[in-house]
């Protein structure tokens, strides 16, 4: 039989035979038929383990033809494929399960092929494709499980036909892409997440790029994107539980916001105002949020961008804003959540309404009946349309209503109550009509 037909397909147990030689023997051999289909389906690596060997898969070349590690099981311990080599016949380490340790593709090298990672799972590991090149073929760990170890695909490059995390699993660990490139489509979309830190600072994304995290947002402490840079659509998705890092990013297409929002971490900065004197807990979330506004903006997303500058100016308020502004910053946010609430001054407009029948009728000097006595609901009907008048003065008819009033309680010399009165109640009026006046606004900005 012909060489290029003996090994026209390598499988277990001729395949583990090889590879037990070694490097070299394995290098050698696969040299001679370059297009050899190299398949391990459901080899037991862990039986390959010797008083805590790793299993070593470094600077393996695997030749031209289809790579399979399918349903391969590597048992606890260290793996590593550092600097190894795959062609353009496709890989799959689709159900490959590794235990606890440290997993290891750092410098692989793969061709154009399909890449499959599905369904894959690795331990409590460190779990590290550090300066891959992943070549041009579609990439997918589908419904697969990261453990709690470190994810790093640092300085990785993706080719253009894209990479998807859809349904993956993810533990606690930290998750980094930092200087990664990525010429086609990212799809992070998580069945199940207890990530807090995911880091794609400096990152290059050429294809549109998905992070919806509906599931293990709230638990992310750290999501930075600083100095990111984004060719294509972007997508955020979640409840975060922190301030996303967009400070350095560049956002050139379409960026939707429609399902996403953060929550500002704040702690209170003296204990007996513990609500009024909350302080954001990091000093930096002010320009993040700015930054966000920044997006939101460019995405025409009035909505997003009123959020966000709301978010701003608490995370500034105690911190960067002067004692005073940061009171007038409280009583903005509590009397209408930053122009935000159209409700919240209505109903406080209603109530200083109130509260000027009452003092106008309280305060009244003239009697309003021929013997000298108080008709108190008679007082307090002439009151109400006093301050009626006074609360909108603007509308000619209102403010002539009030007139009668007026002298009815206070006689021809109003003195010097009704002025302080008058005055007060209609500065205060006038402010909760701006502030009605700006919630109209916001809500039907077009």
């Amino acid at each position: 039989m012909a060489d290029d037909e003996e090994w026209a397909l390598l499988n277990d147990p001729q395949v583990l035979i090889l590879w037990r030689k070694g490097r070299s023997a394995w290098n050698s051999r696969i040299a001679k038929t370059p297009e050899v289909v190299i398949d391990f389906f459901n080899t037991d690596f862990s039986l390959e383990r010797s008083g805590g060997q790793g299993i070593n898969f470094d600077a393996h070349w695997f030749g031209k033809g289809k790579v399979s590690f399918w349903e391969a099981r590597f048992g606890d311990g260290d793996a590593s494929f550092d600097d190894s080599q795959f062609g353009d016949g496709g890989v799959s380490f689709r159900g490959v399960q590794f235990g606890n340790g440290r997993v290891t593709f750092n410098r692989a090298r793969f061709g154009a092929g399909e890449i499959l990672f599905k369904d894959i799972q690795f331990g409590s590991g460190t779990v590290s494709f550090e300066m891959v090149q992943f070549g041009a073929g579609p990439i997918s760990f589908r419904a697969g499980q990261f453990g709690d170890g470190q994810l790093s695909f640092n300085y990785a490059e993706f080719g253009d036909k894209g990479v998807s995390f859809q349904d993956t699993k993810f533990g606690t660990g930290e998750v980094s892409f930092e200087g990664a490139r990525l010429q086609g489509n990212l799809t992070i979309a998580p069945l199940e997440s207890r990530k807090t830190i995911w880091s794609f600072r400096d990152c290059s994304f050429g294809g549109r790029t998905e992070f919806l995290l509906e599931s293990g947002a709230e638990a992310v402490t750290q999501f930075d994107l600083r100095g990111a840079r984004f060719d294509s659509s972007l997508t955020l998705r979640g409840a975060f539980g922190s301030v996303p890092d967009f400070r350095r990013s560049k956002v050139t297409h379409h960026v939707d916001l429609s399902e996403f929002s953060v929550t500002l971490r704040r702690k209170p900065k003296w204990k007996w105002l513990p609500w009024l004197s909350k302080v954001a807990e990091d000093k930096e979330d002010g320009a993040r949020l700015r930054r966000l506004k920044e997006i939101a903006e460019g995405a025409k997303d009035h909505q997003k961008a009123l959020e966000f500058a709301a978010d701003e100016n608490r995370a500034n308020r105690w911190i960067k804003t002067g004692k005073l502004a940061s009171v007038l910053d409280l009583a903005f946010s509590g009397f209408s959540n930053y122009g935000q609430s159209i409700m919240r001054p209505v109903l406080w407009l209603v109530s200083v309404f109130g509260l000027a029948t009452l003092l106008f009728a309280i305060a009244a000097t003239a009697p309003l009946q021929p013997d000298g006595t108080v008709d108190w609901w008679q007082r307090i009907d002439q009151s109400s349309k006093l301050a009626l008048s006074n609360s909108v003065p603007f509308l000619q008819q209102i403010r002539e209503l009030g007139s009668l009033p007026r002298k009815a309680l206070f006689g021809p010399d109003p003195g010097w109550r009704f002025i302080a009165i008058a005055g007060l109640h209609g500065f205060i009026s006038f402010v909760f009509l701006f502030l009605i006046g700006l919630g109209l606004r916001n809500r039907f900005r077009l």
